[in-house]
């Protein structure tokens, strides 16, 4: 079971700019990249990742960054091109599988800028990541000026993701999971807007509980309408300002703290209960296209269900 440790970077953190210097670096090498990648998909020839990698390892982007950070970049660049060849396939078999055809990857940053706002994913394997360190109760990863304190001790990767306003520091670790006891006892969960969750047991004697979600609700209710008053001030040309993206990383980060300590109070109480399964309801996109008035239409689809249910 893989577990994972975020720490935020804000504007006025004092690795803010290490990071973006790293995640602007690992964007032109992705750029740079899928360049090659493209230029030979519309030309019809198939590329060479070896060949990738050397008309690239002498470029200032790729030597500024730490050798396995700029091989992780394009380890990264290659993963994309492969889904993008067996979704194309799967496409041709069975076009119900999809909503649209797959398109190849894109460029990171907008044209009218000339990618220059763009930004990507830094990734750190093990290998990149200081081991004293670690055990003295931080991690510091090679090549930067990054260091934070962690409580993990086997180290998977780390990955600095680029968020809107601000840096979001991923690290992951490897838990032992306990095996299961496979038993009778059942659990059924329903999703919902007021109830977020309900659950109710196939044990007599066990009263059904029920998880409130006025709380998501009411922050999401909220970020619509201070976001809906500030961007009616923007002017014609412009489609977004400062204030709206700190607004709704705020309404992120607490939409998340919410959903994860549902989740856990959920499984620490199954695990309480020695409930074998969990079914939880749910149909495939249910909420798309849904009309079901202008209140509900603005709440129901922006709660975060199908990630609700990834953390169970």
């Amino acid at each position: 079971m893989e577990l994972v440790e975020r720490h935020i970077i804000k504007p006025n953190h004092r690795f803010y700019r290490e990071a973006d210097r790293l995640s602007l670096l690992c964007k032109n090498i992705y750029n740079s990249a899928n360049y090659i990648y493209r230029q030979n998909f519309f030309a019809r020839q198939q590329t060479n990742a070896l060949a990738v990698y050397h008309a690239l390892k002498t470029s200032h982007d790729y030597k500024s960054l730490p050798a396995k950070v700029a091989q992780s970049t394009l380890g990264l660049m290659i993963k994309a091109w492969t889904s993008y060849y067996l979704g194309a396939r799967n496409y041709q078999e069975d076009t119900t599988k999809f909503k649209a055809a797959p398109k190849i990857p894109h460029y990171k940053g907008s044209r009218e800028r000339t990618r220059e706002e763009g930004r990507y994913v830094v990734v750190f394997n093990c290998q990149a990541v200081s081991k004293k360190a670690l055990k003295k109760g931080y991690y510091r990863s090679s090549g930067t000026n990054i260091w934070l304190p962690s409580k993990v001790i086997s180290l998977l990767e780390i990955r600095i993701v680029p968020k809107v306003g601000c840096y979001v520091v991923e690290v992951f670790s490897e838990k032992l999971e306990q095996p299961l006891q496979i038993n009778q006892r059942v659990a059924a969960i329903g999703l919902g807007l007021n109830n977020l969750a309900t659950l109710t047991y196939n044990v007599p004697g066990l009263v059904p509980t029920i998880y409130e979600g006025q709380g998501v609700k009411s922050r999401n209710q909220y970020c619509n309408q201070v976001s809906s008053a500030l961007k009616s001030l923007l002017p014609v040309a412009q489609k977004n300002r400062k204030k709206v993206a700190q607004l709704w990383h705020k309404r992120n980060c607490k939409v998340d703290y919410y959903l994860y300590t549902t989740s856990s109070a959920i499984i620490k109480g199954l695990v309480n209960h020695q409930m074998g399964l969990l079914a939880i309801g749910g149909n495939d996109d249910f909420k798309d296209g849904i009309n079901t008035g202008k209140v509900n239409n603005q709440n129901f689809p922006c709660i975060p269900h199908c990630r609700f249910v990834q953390m169970l």
